[in-house]
């Protein structure tokens, strides 16, 4: 995957996002050649043409989900943590600044699934929300037959072309994204993205993933883009 030379890939305007969370992200190695990454995927994004999907953020963990896909059972569900709020909202938000034009946002019917993409839609402006049974979390009573439906159904919307000039976002579970695109995803996190291309025909895998990146990898982007914004004018 090229990288891009510089920052002459940055967007015009600066990006001022809060991330609440995250804090000391990304202080490791290969911290900015990640940024430079994600910076790429930015633009490619902005293109339209992908479909990126996207687990939802942090729970609260000492809470079960006793009406799983129930409209109106969220009460009985385990909620997002603010952490998770403040992560979806940061997501829209950046989405947006980047002038990201998203056409359609998907999720599983859990509501930490839709309230992360109520969220992000609030923030791109994306009139198009829908709810899907068959992207509902794989939990551990999950059959052999369950695992392959929510797989493929998962492999179907990776495969999808967006309309002309959007891109679809699709939030849904860590544990669906293993179960749809192999082993490389069985360690997937909070918040974590997945940028898929669909292709119109040809292949015989509909999709290829272009750019895999963590929620903290957008952060240290907000950051250094706040550093280093592109010159406005010519």
């Amino acid at each position: 995957m090229a990288l891009i030379a510089g920052w002459a890939g940055w967007p015009r305007m600066v990006v001022a996002t809060v991330w609440a969370f995250s804090a000391a992200a990304g202080a490791g190695e290969g911290a900015e050649e990640r940024v430079r990454m994600t910076a790429e995927a930015m633009t490619a994004l902005r293109e339209g043409g992908y479909v990126v999907v996207m687990s939802h953020g942090p729970t609260v963990i000492d809470e079960f989900d006793m009406g799983a896909g129930v409209p109106g059972a969220c009460v009985h569900q385990r909620p997002l943590t603010d952490t998770g709020r403040l992560m979806a909202s940061g997501v829209g938000k950046l989405l947006a600044r980047e002038g990201v034009p998203v056409g359609v946002v998907v999720s599983s019917r859990y509501c930490r699934g839709l309230e992360t993409a109520e969220r992000i839609a609030q923030y791109t402006h994306t009139s198009k929300l829908r709810s899907l049974d068959e992207l509902n979390e794989l939990s551990e009573a999950a059959t052999r037959a369950d695992m392959s439906q929510r797989a493929e159904a998962l492999r179907r919307l990776a495969s999808a072309a967006p309309a002309t000039g959007t891109n679809t976002i699709v939030v849904t579970h860590r544990s669906n994204m293993a179960a749809a695109f192999g082993d490389a995803f069985s360690t997937v996190g909070d918040g974590e993205f997945a940028v898929f291309r669909p292709y119109a025909s040809g292949p015989v895998q509909p999709y290829r993933l272009a750019y895999r990146f963590r929620v903290e990898d957008l952060s240290n982007y907000a950051k250094a883009s706040q550093r280093n914004p592109r010159p406005l004018g010519p």
